[in-house]
């Protein structure tokens, strides 16, 4: 790896943390079953106690809802229905930040914590969860290196791989939000955000595909 994509790498890392007991943990939309084992571990550790799984029906597919098969699995591995919050309509990165907030909100109240549980090159989810959630205290994540289409994606390898492009599309969307045009914009209101998202800066189809 050479010193430029060490740069990408660290830029689009969400960085796992300590993570510290949470009100909830959020899955953020994609098609693949690893954030739905994390979360598990996490309620069966005592570290969440209740689980948002988000990602509505696949372009490709409508019969497969990412939150649905999220929520299958937590059900498999004894995570009990009243633990479970399912936001099955987003599409987008902010999307299920946003439509999550209203669920959580109307079942749990203001809740004070949360952790992100996502793929290590999507930062931006931590920028979602800041802008819909800018009361909470503390915002921790969890993340995995995700296997696409049989092939691992990982920090140190992802250049080597058929699936490097998506690494570098998470990177070239993380400078639009880090101009200080998109810094602005974030404190602006919601028409704004939508203003900037149909020119292709913000609601961009950003869910991983499943694998092949």
């Amino acid at each position: 790896m050479n010193e430029t994509q060490k740069r990408i790498t660290t830029f689009v890392d969400a960085a796992d943390g300590d993570s510290q007991p949470a009100d909830c943990a959020i899955i953020f939309g994609v098609s693949l079953p690893e954030p739905a084992h994390i979360a598990a571990e996490l309620f069966h550790a005592g570290i969440v106690r209740h689980i948002v799984t988000t990602g509505g029906p696949r372009r490709d597919d409508p019969t497969f809802v990412e939150a649905e098969r999220h929520a299958d699995i937590l059900r498999a591995r004894r995570v009990p229905e009243r633990a479970i919050i399912i936001e099955a309509k987003s599409s987008t990165t902010l999307e299920n930040a946003e439509f999550a907030r209203r669920l959580i909100t109307a079942r749990l109240g203001e809740v004070q914590s949360l952790i992100a549980v996502t793929f290590w090159f999507h930062r931006r989810a931590m920028l979602a969860l800041e802008r819909y959630f800018p009361s909470v205290e503390r915002i921790d994540v969890v993340t995995y290196e995700p296997v696409i289409g049989g092939e691992l994606v990982s920090r140190l390898l992802w250049p080597e791989t058929q699936n490097a492009y998506r690494v570098l599309q998470e990177y070239h969307r993380l400078r639009e939000l880090d101009s200080p045009h998109l810094r602005m914009a974030a404190t602006k209101p919601k028409a704004i955000l939508e203003r900037l998202g149909s020119e292709g800066n913000l609601r961009e189809d950003d869910r991983l595909d499943r694998p092949d």
